[in-house]
């Protein structure tokens, strides 16, 4: 889970890179490497207290079946929440096997 963001004064802003996304950026970058992408659709605010139950279902997008596999896994550890495969992230070119 990445976000891009500038401070700006008080707020932060997102920042729109040139591949549509980070994931996208990253994957282009190390065209190798098994990539997912998760947890885009949930709130910071729910994520940042810990005191507090989540129950929210996570998408992971990802272009091969093995790494959206583990990622779910890795979700699923977290109590009360629940890591579907959603299929590949946009605008990522596919990996090459």
């Amino acid at each position: 889970m990445v976000n891009a963001l500038v401070r700006v004064g008080r707020e932060f802003q997102p920042i729109l890179p040139a591949r549509g996304s980070i994931a996208a950026t990253l994957q282009a970058e190390l065209p190798k490497t098994f990539l997912t992408a998760a947890f885009q659709h949930l709130p910071a605010g729910d994520l940042a207290s810990l005191d507090k139950d989540i129950r929210a279902d996570v998408f992971v997008c990802a272009d091969n079946n093995d790494a959206a596999k583990k990622t779910i896994a890795l979700v699923e550890v977290i109590a009360g929440l629940r890591g579907f495969h959603a299929g590949p992230s946009p605008r990522q070119t596919p990996l090459k096997h």
